[in-house]
């Protein structure tokens, strides 16, 4: 999965330049890495004076730009599980070297289960409650997730402007910025549906 992500990430002078436990220790919420990390189930190992501490991906992203990290911890290792057969990263941008406007990590084989968000709160975070109904939904055919979807997409269409007024009261957006945040995840759903953009 790492290798899927990592040349979406900016172009060729910031992926020569970064390193990944440089992205982790940023704690951007719309970088690409912590959402694969999350995804694995990975952790970091830091050291600092007092000695090496291992840090779960779940714990280590705690705020905007915040981390476990410590002023005097170095980042020295991140592990990771090899991803299964199941596994993909997506993200959704206007341009190739945009910051992205959504996308995520997911590993879905058998048991294991993690999904990861890139530029969906204000730190990197899992979307558990897919995480949880993804076993169901796999059982369902692709037919009915389809139909489920296009649904999901009308509701969508037909409630816009009660959404964006939703959108501005509780987050303080102005209503043309909340239209068209739902413009985006409306496109995002009719890739989901299989919409030629």
């Amino acid at each position: 999965m790492l290798a899927r992500a990592i040349p979406l990430i900016g172009h060729f002078q910031i992926r020569n330049r970064g390193t990944v436990g440089g992205s982790l220790a940023h704690g951007d919420p719309a970088a690409d890495l912590p959402s694969v990390l999350l995804a694995l189930n990975g952790s970091v190992v830091v050291r600092n004076a007092s000695g090496e501490r291992e840090i779960a991906a779940d714990d280590f992203f705690t705020g905007f730009l915040e981390t476990a990290l410590e002023p005097t911890d170095l980042l020295t290792e991140i592990r990771l599980p090899k991803a299964p057969s199941g596994s993909a990263f997506q993200k959704f941008n206007r341009r190739a070297q945009d910051w992205a406007i959504v996308g995520c990590s997911v590993v879905a084989n058998g048991d294991q289960i993690g999904i990861g968000l890139v530029n969906m709160d204000s730190r990197p975070v899992r979307a558990a409650a897919a995480e949880a109904a993804l076993p169901a939904w796999s059982a369902i055919t692709p037919l009915q997730r389809a139909r489920i979807m296009f649904r999901f997409k009308a509701l969508l269409e037909a409630n816009v402007d009660e959404l964006a007024l939703l959108l501005t009261s509780e987050h303080g957006k102005v209503l043309s910025d909340a239209r068209g945040e739902l413009t985006r995840g409306i496109e995002v759903v009719e890739f989901a549906c299989g919409i030629p953009q």
